[in-house]
């Protein structure tokens, strides 16, 4: 995802370089979910994956030229899978909604 970033601020006009960062998001979210399904413990992915969502943000957001807090980036969506199979109701929803997808940077 660093590499389709990185093409989309440097290079915008070459879409064929973004292709190898945009396999990764799905790649990602499958082996979240097929984790999960198999009964990985969530909290164990949530205390991974905070620290390095919180740490992109304010990189992300100087990045796309979007406010501190909104969009939160495409980890905060990996995230809130997580809390939801945590069970911690309504925020996993919440936190997916004002995170960005994927597709929306593009």
């Amino acid at each position: 995802m660093v590499f389709d970033h990185v093409a989309f601020i440097f290079f915008p006009d070459l879409t064929f370089l973004r292709i190898p960062g945009r396999l990764v998001w799905p790649v990602f979210a499958a082996l979240v979910a097929r984790q999960l399904s198999q009964g990985y413990p969530p909290e164990r992915y949530v205390k991974r994956l905070l620290p390095f969502a919180l740490m992109a943000q304010p990189f992300y957001a100087l990045a796309f030229g979007f406010p501190l807090l909104f969009p939160l980036n495409v980890l905060f969506t990996l995230l809130s899978a997580a809390l939801l199979q945590a069970g911690w109701g309504p925020l996993a929803p919440l936190l997916s909604l004002i995170s960005e997808s994927p597709r929306a940077s593009s």
